[in-house]
């Protein structure tokens, strides 16, 4: 029996899919959450934090772009804050109940503790609304070489199967066209 022309299709679309679930996948467990802990501009707000969790302040998106927005800790020796643009390069926004949420700050502790955060605006905008939550999950620059890791060895995963199920199709087609009996590939013969 000749395998079927199909087969080559199935070749050719597994690499595709496996390319598709590793493109995807990131989008779908990103995560994140503006919390419910409001913080209101100019005064401290206690942040109670644990290694290795981390915490993000986020800012409401609608109507007018807010303002910057600049944020320190009393303790600044116990807490690492980076902004998320140096992190991701592109704006971090996720949308909440129908309400668009960009991140501003990523929060990191060496040990716990309640620390005391300041946010004031920075630069002409309209007054933002900031919230302490939880970040996205691939939020550093070692979780985003990871994604790219498991998507290129997905990839290649995918393609090296795709290779070798085009390469078994192709052998097996071969080997079935030559064990056909040869009158019947020579069609009728002369007639006697």
């Amino acid at each position: 029996m000749t395998p079927s022309r199909l087969w080559y299709l199935a070749a050719a679309l597994l690499p595709a899919g496996l390319l598709g679930i590793a493109l995807t996948t990131p989008a779908l467990v990103r995560g994140g959450d503006p919390g419910d802990q409001p913080v209101p501009l100019g005064r401290p707000v206690p942040v109670e934090m644990r290694p290795p969790a981390q915490r993000m302040v986020w800012s409401r998106q609608g109507g007018a772009p807010p303002a910057d927005v600049s944020c320190e800790f009393t303790d600044s020796r116990r807490v690492s804050s980076t902004s998320t643009e140096r992190i991701l390069g592109d704006p971090v926004e996720i949308e909440v109940d129908g309400v668009r949420w960009r991140a501003v700050l990523l929060l990191s502790v060496w040990e716990s503790g309640s620390f005391q955060l300041t946010c004031v605006p920075v630069g002409a905008g309209a007054t933002p609304t900031l919230s302490i939550g939880t970040p996205p999950r691939f939020v550093s620059g070692r979780d985003r070489a990871l994604i790219m890791l498991a998507t290129a060895g997905l990839t290649l995963a995918g393609l090296i199967a795709g290779a070798v199920l085009a390469g078994l199709v192709a052998v097996r087609r071969r080997s079935a066209a030559r064990s056909r009996p040869d009158d019947l590939l020579s069609g009728p013969g002369p007639a006697e």
